[in-house]
């Protein structure tokens, strides 16, 4: 058994279950063989490579959950076929069209909890003509890569807020372990008009504001025994934000001026800015309470547009109100 460490050291993996298969042969005699030319010894060291083969390709496919199947039969044919390395890869290759690899899920090992499996097959039928072995003989290795999973828990630790009549989507997210993930809700209530799904996605078009706790199941794919985690999460349901003020009062130039702007709905605090247009000349907006003020020092009618911005996480919500204000 061998381990190893990934490139991004989040995972580990090691090698079970290697055994030749229809293959066995004793050193001293294939030497013997060797020096005569024997197809037997060729059959000896096309085995060692076949066994080179599975056992890289299993490391592989341990370390890249989800590879598709024909990477990792490329690592297993570059370890096994002409392109490997040493004597077996040189002379006594496995010819590629005699060469087949197949990948699966391994048998759960009760021993490797935690670990995800991973059984990759390498065989080779070998095209000889002998008097000491059938025609063709077949050569068979496999090996398993396990990849050691973290432990499993729920990532999402605080949801997005809602707005009250407007459509809703979020989506749970989970750390370590092994996807796919499964969730539950276990306690607590989801805001009127949202659901969520398996999947961990939670939609829909909140009808009530507030806010609502409740508890969830994350399940994953660790083989042979899947991990699971909980939390409890909360999302709330706000109004839509709106600016109240509908008008302002007209200032007088060199009276002190005074008008505040308001807003309901949302989260506060607000922040209040001029987005277009210009104040009296005089007066200024102060970007924490609305409040207009000064002393005016021209005369007209001056038209522009406050914006609120509140703090609804993540995304704030904005409204704005078009406003003029004469000074005589």
């Amino acid at each position: 058994m061998r381990c190893f460490s990934n490139r991004d050291g989040h995972a580990r993996t090691r090698l079970r279950g290697q055994s030749l298969v229809e293959f066995a042969l004793v050193i001293p005699i294939v030497l013997l063989l060797l020096a005569g030319g024997s197809d037997l010894a060729r059959a000896y060291f096309v085995g060692t490579q076949v066994a080179d083969g599975a056992r890289q390709a299993a490391l592989y496919a341990a370390d890249n959950p989800g590879a598709p199947t024909s990477d990792i039969s490329a690592v297993a044919e570059h370890n096994t076929g002409s392109n490997g390395s040493g004597l077996a890869a040189t002379v006594l290759d496995c010819p590629p069209s005699k060469l087949l690899v197949t990948v699966a899920p391994a048998t759960p090992d009760a021993s490797a909890t935690g670990f995800d499996d991973q059984k990759v097959t390498v065989t080779c039928h070998l095209p000889l003509l002998t008097p000491l072995l059938p025609s063709p003989i077949t050569i068979s290795a496999s090996a398993v890569g396990l990849v050691a999973v973290g432990v499993l828990s729920v990532a999402s630790t605080g949801l997005p807020d809602a707005i009250l009549n407007q459509a809703y989507t979020a989506q749970l997210v989970a750390s370590d372990g092994t996807a796919p993930y499964t969730w539950t809700q276990l306690s607590g209530s989801l805001p009127p008009g949202l659901s969520m799904d398996s999947a961990g996605d939670i939609t829909g078009t909140p009808t009530a504001t507030g806010t609502y706790s409740f508890s969830v199941l994350v399940t994953d794919s660790t083989s042979p025994a899947a991990q699971t985690a909980t939390a409890t999460l909360s999302i709330t349901v706000r109004q839509p934000l709106a600016i109240t003020t509908t008008s302002l009062p007209d200032g007088t130039t060199g009276t002190s001026y005074s008008a505040p702007v308001a807003a309901t709905g949302g989260a506060t605090p607000y922040t209040w800015a001029i987005t277009s247009g210009t104040l009296p000349a005089g007066l200024t907006l102060d970007a924490g309470t609305g409040v207009i003020s000064g002393t005016p020092t021209g005369t007209g009618p001056s038209t522009f547009t406050v914006t609120v911005t509140d703090s609804t996480v993540p995304t704030p919500q904005t409204a704005s109100q078009l406003y003029t204000v004469a000074v005589t």
